[in-house]
């Protein structure tokens, strides 16, 4: 586990405010991988700042809520299929 110091939070700080969200994506798909699909202390902070920039943004509009209930809808029935392929494979 890395050390946190001054510095780390310094160039955190520097990389939120310099990267945009999908910048930060392309840096967490390519620690995660380097890391072995697994989070650590940094990647959990870079996916702790792309939280924060997208919330930042973010508004609760009809439309943006209707876009999340249908992307939930959709998850939930991704979620039912891999269930009942799980259920039959056994």
């Amino acid at each position: 586990m890395q050390k946190k110091d001054k510095t780390y939070y310094e160039n955190l700080e520097k990389i939120s405010e310099s990267h945009t969200v999908e910048q930060l994506e392309e840096i967490i798909i390519a620690q995660w991988y380097d890391a072995k699909q697994e989070i650590d202390d940094e990647l959990e902070d870079f996916l702790s700042i792309r939280k924060c920039k997208i919330n930042k943004v973010f508004e609760w509009t009809p439309e943006n809520r209707e876009k999340l209930l249908a992307l939930n809808l959709k998850l939930i029935n991704c979620f039912e299929k891999l269930r009942e392929e799980t259920m039959s494979t056994k």
